[in-house]
């Protein structure tokens, strides 16, 4: 049971690296073309599921200031002006302070477009395409990852592979890569699809010492 835990751990932070890196790649825009903010998908989620930490007062509704705080969490710096702007626009009771609706229907307005969202994954991809054939294989996940700080067992790295490998030929393309990192933030992905049947290991002795 702990292995397999700890196997689910090690693959939901290499996807995290996997994201991150689409973000740096592109350099974290936090602003479209028009000037306008937006928030990537992972962000919007995580402002959500955040909603009582940012709510200092405990008073279930967010104000001004702790409005702020959220946008500097999220990597945005709007202005006081900008500020009362959402405020008032989103505040549909007019109490002076979002709650958890309003405020979920605030920060989903600023969400980043899905086809921006899929071309910054497309630039994640060209950091583990080392040979640029437009394919990953085991080895080019394993070597970026480690690099990035988030080692796989050989094992681990063939289940992630597996996982967005749909025609099972043992690699990935440009496709299957983005279309498995729009999917893998359904909740528990991981716990759902993950086996957990993993065989152990025989040392030299004949005695097993883990999993493969």
């Amino acid at each position: 049971m702990a292995n397999s835990e700890d196997a689910v751990r090690r693959l939901e932070d290499a996807v995290d690296i996997m994201t991150d890196m689409a973000h740096i790649r592109r350099n974290s825009r936090t602003k479209d073309d028009d000037g306008h903010m937006i928030i990537s998908p992972t962000l919007v989620k995580e402002a959500i599921e955040g909603f009582n930490l940012f709510d200092r007062d405990g008073n279930a509704g967010l104000d001004i200031s702790e409005l702020a705080t959220v946008f500097r969490a999220l990597g945005q710096n709007p202005t006081d002006a900008e500020l009362r702007d959402i405020l008032k626009k989103f505040d549909i009771n007019h109490n002076g302070r979002l709650e958890r609706d309003e405020f979920e229907q605030m920060v989903q307005s600023y969400m980043k477009p899905m086809w921006q969202v899929k071309e910054e994954l497309k630039d994640a991809f060209r950091i583990f395409d080392k040979d640029g054939n437009g394919l990953i294989d085991t080895s080019e996940l394993e070597n970026v990852l480690k690099k990035y700080g988030e080692p796989l067992t050989h094992r681990q790295s063939k289940e992630l592979i597996s996982l967005m490998d749909k025609n099972r030929d043992g690699r990935v393309d440009m496709d299957d890569f983005v279309k498995f990192l729009c999917e893998v933030d359904e909740p528990h992905y991981f716990q759902k699809h993950y086996p957990h049947d993993e065989k152990p290991i025989p040392d030299a002795s004949g005695r097993t010492t883990g999993t493969a």
